[in-house]
C-alpha cells in the first residue's frame, strides 16, 4: 500500500490502476486490481443510438435494432432470436410485418441474411456514454472496442476497498484520487494508517502519541495520551466521591477538598437525619403494602378453600361414576375375551382348512397342467391329421379363404398383414411348399392390390431332391361364376435367387411372387365373382412333368 496521498501519480499510472469489463463479457483491460469497473450501460442486448435511424434496420417483433438478421420468404427481416419468441408453441404464423403480400413463417423457411448483417455493422452509432459528454460516433461493429476505451465510461475509485462508493468518469480518475476521502494517510506521530476523512478524529481522540494537558487541571502539560490512564490514578486533582454518598451526600472534589468536606459534621448530620427519615418513611410504606397484601391473601385463601371443597365433592361424584363405568367395562372385557378365545379356535380350524385347501389346489393345478399338456398334444395331433388329410401331393394347392372381408380389414388395420396356406407337395417324397397372401398388398402393391407369393419350405426329403428349385409355378385366382374367368400369373424360378435354394437354417425361404397380383378394384367388384359368400379361392400349380421321381 502506498504512503500518503499518492500526489505524484502520473497519468499512465492512473490508467494502469483501472480494470474494466468488456461489454461482451470478457475482461479485456489491464487487471492490476486497483480499480473495478462499474457495469457499462450498453449491454449486447441493448440498442445503440443510430446517427441516421432507418425503419428497415429495426425488428418488427421487439421494435429494436436487428441482431443476427434473418429473412422471411416475403422479404422482411427479423432477429434470429425473435423467431422462436414470435412463433412460441405454434408451428407457423403470419409474418409480423403484417403487409398484404406477407406469407406464413416457420422455423424451416427462415434463412440467415449475412449481407444485411454486414450492413448493420457499418451503421454509424453514437457512443452509449454520450449523455455523459462523449460526442464520438463509430461503426456499430466497432462499438464494443470504443466503449472499452471511452474516457466517459464509469469506473470505481481505486480506494473502493477502503469504503469509497463514488462512481467517476475515467477521465476524472487522476483528479479524484488526490481528493478522495478514503485515500490512505499516515499519522506523523504514531505512524498509524487511516482514511483521510478520519484524520481529525484520530488526532483529537485516538492518537496515543498526541500531547494533551491533564483534564483535571493539575498543572501537568504535554502529556502523551497513552500515559493519561496512569496519570489519572495519581493525579491530586482527580475528582473523588464523599464517603457518605451511600447516605445521600452528592459532593465531589479533589482529595484536599474531600478531606475538608468530610470534617464538616453538621452538614453530614443533616444528611444522616434525612437518610434516616427517608428510610423510616419507606419502611412504613412497605409495612402498609405488606399488610394490604396479606389481607388480600387471606381473602383469596378463604375463596380458594371454598372452591377446593366444592371441587372435592364434584371429584368424589366423578370418581364414583368412573368406578361404575370401570366395573361395566371389566364385565364387557370378560365377554370379549371369551368371544376372542372362540374366534381364535375358529381361526386355527380355518388355517388348517386353508392348508388342506392349498394342498388340494396344488393337486388340481398339477392335474390342470397335465390336462393342458394332453390337450396341446391332442391339438397338435389333430392339426397334423388335418394337414395330412388336406395335403396335396400332386404339386397343386386349392386354398379356401373364409371371412374374406374380416381378414382384409385386419390386414388394412395392420393386425394380420399376411396369411400362410397349408403345405402342399410335388409328391409323397417331393418338395414342400406353401402360398402366402397379403390381402392389403405388399411393397409397391400395398393399399391398392392383393399380393400373392410362392414359398419353398424345408421338407423331410430335401437331401434327396435337386436344387435349386426349377419348376414352373402358376398363381391362379379362381372365378366362382360359370364363366370361369380365372386370373392367372406364372413364372419360372430364378436359379440364382435364394428363394429357390434348399432351406437350411429357416423353416422356409423368402417368398417370391407377384406384389401386383390383382387390384382391389377388380377383386371388390361384385360382378367379377372372385369373392362370393365372403370366400376366396386361390390355386397354386407347380409343373411336375419334368420332376425326377425318387
Amino acid at each position: 500500500m502506498s504512503n500518503g496521498l499518492m500526489l505524484g501519480a502520473t497519468a499512465s499510472e492512473v490508467h494502469d490502476g483501472f480494470s474494466f469489463t468488456d461489454p461482451s463479457g470478457g475482461d479485456s483491460g489491464p487487471t492490476s486490481g486497483n480499480f473495478a469497473s462499474l457495469s457499462l450501460s450498453l449491454l449486447p442486448e441493448d440498442d445503440p443510438i443510430l446517427v441516421n435511424p432507418d425503419p428497415k434496420y429495426f425488428c418488427p417483433v421487439h421494435r429494436g435494432l436487428l441482431r443476427d438478421a434473418v429473412q422471411t420468404e416475403c422479404g422482411h427481416r427479423l432477429c434470429q432470436a425473435c423467431v422462436g419468441l414470435y412463433l412460441g408453441s405454434d408451428n407457423k404464423k403470419r409474418c409480423p410485418a403484417n403487409e398484404e403480400d406477407c406469407s406464413d413463417i416457420t422455423k424451416e423457411n427462415i434463412l440467415p441474411d449475412p449481407g444485411f448483417r454486414r450492413e448493420i455493422k457499418q451503421l454509424a452509432v453514437c457512443c452509449p456514454f454520450n449523455g455523459k459528454g462523449c460526442k464520438v460516433t463509430v461503426k456499430f461493429g466497432l462499438l464494443n472496442n470504443h466503449t472499452r476505451d471511452c474516457e466517459y465510461r464509469d469506473v470505481r475509485c481505486i480506494y473502493s476497498v477502503r469504503g469509497c462508493n463514488q462512481s467517476i468518469l475515467f477521465k476524472d480518475a487522476e483528479t479524484h484520487i488526490t481528493i478522495c476521502p478514503c485515500r490512505p494517510v499516515f499519522c506523523e506521530l504514531c505512524n498509524q494508517e487511516f482514511n483521510a476523512s478520519e484524520q481529525k478524529k484520530h488526532e483529537d481522540s485516538i492518537c496515543p502519541a498526541a500531547l494533551i494537558d491533564c483534564p483535571f487541571l493539575c498543572g501537568i502539560e504535554n502529556l502523551k495520551r497513552s500515559q493519561l490512564a496512569d496519570h489519572e490514578i495519581v493525579c491530586p486533582k482527580r475528582p473523588s466521591e464523599c464517603k457518605f454518598k451511600s447516605l445521600g451526600c452528592p459532593f465531589m472534589g479533589d482529595s484536599e477538598t474531600i478531606r475538608a468536606h468530610e470534617q464538616n459534621i453538621e452538614s453530614h448530620f443533616e444528611v444522616v437525619c434525612e437518610f434516616a427519615l427517608k428510610s423510616e418513611i419507606n419502611r412504613m410504606r412497605e409495612k402498609e403494602y405488606y399488610e394490604q397484601t396479606l389481607g388480600t391473601l387471606f381473602r383469596n385463601s378463604d375463596q380458594l378453600s371454598n372452591t377446593v371443597k366444592s371441587n372435592h365433592r364434584d371429584l368424589k361424584l366423578k370418581m364414583v361414576q368412573q368406578v361404575e363405568r370401570l366395573i361395566i367395562l371389566e364385565q364387557k372385557n370378560q365377554q370379549y375375551e371369551t368371544t376372542i378365545a372362540g374366534l381364535r379356535q375358529e381361526m386355527q380350524n380355518l388355517q388348517q382348512s386353508i392348508e388342506q385347501l392349498k394342498v388340494l389346489i396344488t393337486q388340481v393345478s398339477n392335474a390342470e397342467r397335465q390336462v393342458a399338456s394332453h390337450e396341446i398334444r391332442m391339438a397338435e395331433m389333430d392339426l397334423r391329421f388335418q394337414m395330412l388329410e388336406t395335403a396335396s401331393y400332386d404339386g397343386k394347392l386349392l386354398w379356401k379363404i373364409r371371412d374374406f372381408s374380416h381378414r382384409k380389414r385386419d390386414a388394412v388395420q395392420g393386425r394380420t398383414v399376411s396369411l400362410y396356406s397349408q403345405p402342399f407337395y410335388t409328391g409323397r417324397f417331393g418338395y414342400k411348399m406353401c402360398a402366402r397372401v397379403y390381402l392389403n398388398g405388399d411393397g409397391i402393391g400395398r393399399g391398392t392390390h392383393m399380393s400373392l407369393y410362392f414359398v419353398v419350405m424345408k421338407g423331410e426329403y430335401d437331401a434327396l431332391l435337386s436344387w435349386p428349385f426349377q419348376h414352373r409355378v402358376s398363381l391362379i385366382l379362381m372365378d366362382q361364376s360359370p364363366e370361369k374367368r380365372h386370373l392367372k400369373d406364372e413364372f419360372f424360378p430364378d436359379p440364382n435367387s435364394t428363394s429357390f435354394r434348399r432351406p437350411m437354417a429357416a423353416e422356409m425361404n423368402v417368398a417370391s411372387g407377384c406384389p401386383l397380383f390383382v387390384a382391389h378394384t377388380v377383386l371388390d367388384n361384385p360382378s367379377n365373382n372372385y369373392v362370393k359368400d365372403d370366400t376366396l379361392f386361390i390355386k397354386i400349380a407347380v409343373d411336375v412333368t419334368n420332376l425326377t421321381p425318387i
